[in-house]
């Protein structure tokens, strides 16, 4: 299903899964352009250098992300009696919208090892933290998508407040800036946003320095954890509650 998703994405496009690399590669150029050469005129005064590399690594989950939290409102609509009805679990329905962005990101990994050798930049044993951050992000998109598709049952406006989340969740997530910028007595609480963990570990890559300590990834770990069971209890209930009113 997520294969005919992807499929059905881009079928009208002549470039087809071409779009999946150029957009979020064309967001992290132009943010590279403005924040080295325009706005500060230096890249190692915010994030790590090479910078385009820092941008890549964290524009591309974002994107995952993102869509997962947009997609999430959604499902009832989208998918609506087949969600109700089918023998298939109530988390499945999200999981497809969630495995159909993955599948997106691990396209477009190629960007990212390939500007790591374009900037001469070094890959180091963090890369075997890949699969973990890949694993956490799978269960962060699915309990954000599963607990948007249960809030909007009852509140259908949470679909509108999507775009303004994901702005916010861009802007004080470490995609342009770097946590060192901050005090270290708040560098911790920094990790009450999961996402921050995520992209620590997908940027080990080659700054295996920027992996938190144990108890900063204890703090994200147990959010995520949070989202997921909130999330999943949340979309069963709701689940149920429309399976009585329609027997």
């Amino acid at each position: 299903m997520a294969r005919q998703d992807l499929k059905n994405s881009f079928r009208n496009y002549r470039l087809g899964l071409v779009w999946v690399l150029a957009e979020p590669f064309a967001l992290a150029l132009m943010m590279w352009l403005v924040f080295s050469f325009i706005f500060t005129g230096r890249a190692d005064r915010i994030g790590l250098d090479p910078f385009i590399v820092y941008l890549i690594t964290g524009v591309l989950p974002f994107q995952w992300l993102a869509s997962s939290i947009s997609k999430g409102p959604r499902v009832f609509r989208k998918y609506g009696n087949m969600l109700t009805y089918s023998p298939l679990p109530v988390w499945f329905w999200p999981l497809r919208g969630v495995v159909s962005a993955g599948a997106e990101f691990l396209l477009s990994l190629p960007v990212i090892f390939a500007l790591i050798l374009l900037f001469g930049a070094q890959i180091s044993w963090g890369v075997l933290l890949l699969p973990v951050a890949i694993f956490l992000q799978v269960f962060l998109c699915m309990g954000v998508s599963m607990l948007g598709a249960a809030l909007s049952l009852k509140f259908p406006d949470v679909q509108m407040l999507t775009s303004i989340i994901n702005r916010m969740l861009f802007w004080t997530s470490p995609i342009i800036w770097a946590s060192k910028d901050f005090p270290d007595w708040l560098q911790t609480w920094l990790y009450l946003n999961p996402f921050q963990l995520l992209l620590d570990l997908y940027r080990a890559i080659i700054w295996p320095e920027e992996v938190g300590s144990f108890r900063d990834w204890m703090l994200s770990i147990t959010v995520i954890f949070v989202i997921f069971v909130v999330g999943s209890v949340l979309l069963k209930l709701r689940v149920r509650d429309i399976r009585r009113v329609e027997e």
